[in-house]
């Protein structure tokens, strides 16, 4: 009877040591919801912002087409579906192709990014100089040659509860100049940041809007 007893609690212990190594999913999964924290639009030139909030919704009326609000859907294809594997890890499930991110830095939203990168021709380009978080690597080759390679992929965003936050940076230019006016407009995943505005030429007003991407979490 005792040898019984003893086998019993040896299958016992057994398992619940089993149970115990069984592996907790500690996935969220998180989806395209809506769009939320508009700021007031801002209007610059390469002297400086213009302090006119009349003259920056002049422009916004002007432009609404290019612009987004409440009530706009949000359908660029690489911001429709996230996974956050633990707060130093996600996933972008937007395709079938899933490429997945660590959390590199901690702030008011967190850096993303993968382990490739892409050699980059220009570095003068607007949206690599007007972001707060920078995207660029310096490199050295071994002749001693430096060059700029741009992280990819980068996200940068901040889970709070259910809610996963990602900033979203819109943006025209306006270059107008006797007999002639060109347009461009452009979007991105950062936080704005003016110390760009010097790659403006004489003839560009900038015009920016931002707001946060919320997506929910689903399961």
């Amino acid at each position: 009877m005792k040898h019984i007893v003893i086998t019993v609690a040896i299958l016992l212990f057994l398992t619940a040591c089993k149970k115990d190594k069984t592996p907790v999913d500690t996935k969220q999964y998180f989806e395209n919801s809506a769009l939320t924290h508009f700021q007031n639009f801002r209007i610059f030139t390469r002297n400086g912002e213009i302090n006119n909030t009349s003259m920056a919704q002049t422009y916004a009326s002007e432009f609404s087409f290019y612009f987004f609000n409440t009530s706009s859907s949000f359908t660029d294809p690489i911001f429709q579906k996230f996974i956050s594997i633990n707060d130093d890890s996600i996933i972008n499930a937007s395709s079938n192709i899933q490429i997945q991110a660590a959390r590199k830095s901690i702030d008011i939203y967190d850096k993303f990014s993968g382990n490739f990168t892409e050699l980059v021709n220009d570095t003068n380009a607007l949206n690599l100089n007007i972001i707060k978080y920078k995207v660029l690597e310096r490199k050295i080759s071994s002749s001693g040659t430096t060059y700029y390679e741009i992280q990819k992929p980068v996200y940068f965003a901040k889970k709070i509860n259910d809610t996963l936050f990602f900033p979203i940076v819109r943006y025209i230019i306006i270059s107008r100049r006797p007999f002639i006016t060109t347009f461009s407009a452009d979007k991105f995943n950062n936080v704005f940041s003016s110390e760009g505005i010097v790659k403006l030429s004489q003839y560009d007003t900038l015009l920016v809007q931002s707001f946060d991407l919320a997506m929910n979490k689903i399961k």
